[in-house]
């Protein structure tokens, strides 16, 4: 019976090795928008999207509490709409 030594090749080693690498720097990009949103004291700086609102004053009767006077337009419905039968 013939007993090959087999030459071991570090060729594994090294490419687990990048790999390795390579999945630290994933894992650090993906938490340093986390550790940043975390550390952040002042204003978000994401820019402010949707509707923008503004205060009138209608009539100031000397109160501290405020009522809201949204106009609508449009309609309203309660129900569904579509053929969802």
């Amino acid at each position: 019976m013939v007993v090959r030594n087999r030459r071991g090749g570090r060729g594994w080693m090294i490419l687990a090795l990048v790999l390795l690498v390579l999945l630290g720097i994933s894992v650090l990009a993906n938490l340093k928008p986390l550790v940043l949103s975390l550390v952040s004291l002042g204003p978000s700086s994401s820019p402010r999207g949707g509707i923008q609102l503004y205060e009138v004053l209608v009539e100031d009767n000397q109160s501290g509490a405020k009522i809201a006077i949204v106009d609508v337009q449009g309609l309203i419905y309660g129900g569904y709409v579509g053929s969802g039968r």
